[in-house]
């Protein structure tokens, strides 16, 4: 499996402003980063980190920045689960989702 990093970089790093951006935004700048945790560092977070933070805060944090879009949701949903569903076109779609906030 050939993947563009670059976009997978790109992807990295808009996951992580847009988690920290989202839990600021819903429990506010006292409280998000002990709702979050320690272990979540935005500057290191990892692709398949951010994912599993998205699958496990959808409902509470982030389906209503996506309109509660069941399509998106299973794509996190696949990547989270496993790298081989981490392609390009899974990239594209959220990187996109992301941008068109």
């Amino acid at each position: 499996m050939d993947i563009d990093l670059s976009l997978k970089y790109e992807l990295e790093a808009l996951l992580s402003k847009f988690i920290v951006e989202a839990f600021q935004r819903v429990y506010g700048d006292d409280l998000w980063k002990s709702i979050l945790g320690k272990k979540y560092d935005p500057n290191n977070a990892s692709l398949t980190h951010s994912l599993r933070i998205l699958k496990a805060n959808w409902i509470g944090v982030f389906s209503d920045f996506f309109g509660r879009d069941n399509s998106l949701k299973n794509v996190i949903y696949e990547m989270s689960m496993s790298i081989h569903n981490q392609t390009e076109e899974n990239f594209t779609i959220l990187i996109n989702s992301i941008k068109n906030l």
